[in-house]
């Protein structure tokens, strides 16, 4: 659901949800960390209204509080919180690949209305997987 909407939105909308797992997992001790306001109004618009971002911090241990004004961690555990992180990073990082891929077979269609100018395909595909590990270096760098 969250996935199927325009990217900008799901890239911050997942972006926040990593920012506030990092901090939980960054400060376990610190109960600021361990929860949020629902009535924050950058929350409610960029997480509180995706359902699956909802379901990614039920999953890793947010509930609504008794209150129902915050969202509390209600475990000490931070492997799920840095499992989430990577996870979704990896997601995004892939996301990002697939719309520069997708520029790349644009090009290369557009290539075919000259021929004199277009790759072979071995050619075409080396590029490509040039291209692919210089983002892939420098997303590590």
């Amino acid at each position: 659901e969250l996935v199927l909407g325009d990217y900008p939105t799901v890239e911050k909308s997942l972006k926040t949800v990593i920012t506030l797992l990092e901090n939980a997992r960054s400060n376990p001790g610190n109960p600021k960390f361990r929860r949020f306001s629902a009535s924050n109004p950058t929350i409610m618009a960029q997480v509180l209204a995706y359902q699956p971002a909802l379901d990614i911090l039920d999953a890793v241990g947010f509930k609504l509080g008794k209150s129902e004004e915050y969202y509390e961690l209600v475990h000490h555990n931070p492997a799920p919180l840095k499992i989430a992180v990577q996870y979704i990073g990896k997601w995004l990082m892939l996301e990002r690949f697939d719309k520069k891929d997708m520029k790349v077979q644009r090009t290369v269609k557009f290539a075919d209305l000259y021929p004199e100018q277009q790759l072979d395909e071995g050619e075409r595909v080396a590029a490509t997987q040039a291209a692919r590990a210089k983002r892939v270096a420098a997303t590590q760098a």
